[in-house]
């Protein structure tokens, strides 16, 4: 089975983001997806986590968590008293 994840549809307005999603479920069906609906979220929202972010619609734009925001702090203080930047645990998060 072959798995698609994270699928962000924007749209001008609500009607025209839930004739987007049933159009996007339609075309993934008849490609032979099978959609994991209690994954999904098929209702408009002008504010939503994905992928780790918060995405706002209006105006757009992008933020990280408040559980992001506390782990970067952690590793900077955590790098400023070890005097050095592990660049890999940075770029986990």
């Amino acid at each position: 089975m072959i798995y698609l994840d994270d699928i962000l549809i924007l749209a001008a307005s609500r009607q025209e983001a839930r004739s987007a999603v049933k159009t996007v479920i339609s075309l993934l069906q008849s490609l032979g997806f099978v959609i994991s609906t209690e994954k999904s979220v098929e209702e408009p929202f002008q504010s939503m986590e994905f992928i780790g972010l918060v995405i706002h619609s209006v105006p757009i734009s992008f933020s990280l968590t408040e559980k992001k925001i506390a782990d970067v702090k952690r590793l900077c203080k955590e790098a400023l008293r070890s005097n050095k930047i592990i660049i890999i645990i940075i770029i986990m998060y």
